[in-house]
């Protein structure tokens, strides 16, 4: 089984925009790669992520001071769970 984390696909992009910025496919890479990162965006591991890291920071948007190290923590596994082919190139939901 493939898997890929958002970490992943932002190498990737970055890598197709080194060697093919100018390329007619390029706009279909990166559209790819958004589509791609919505959808594990919209998983309840990386919602549950995103609340514990949004649980560390003030109304304001400041860290907490005592919660630096865990915000950083879960910031890191926001990026670099991976992420079946079968969750993160799923065809979008119609309304």
């Amino acid at each position: 089984m493939r898997t890929k984390s958002k970490n992943d696909l932002t190498a990737q992009i970055q890598r197709i925009f080194k060697q093919y910025k100018d390329h007619r496919l390029y706009d279909l890479a990166q559209a790819l790669v958004l589509r791609y990162n919505h959808n594990m965006s919209m998983t309840e591991t990386n919602s549950r992520l995103h609340r514990e890291w949004m649980a560390c920071h003030t109304p304001s948007g400041a860290v907490w001071p005592d919660r630096e190290r865990r915000a950083g923590e879960l910031l890191t596994l926001m990026g670099c769970t991976q992420y079946p082919k079968s969750v993160y190139a799923a065809a979008p939901k119609m309304k």
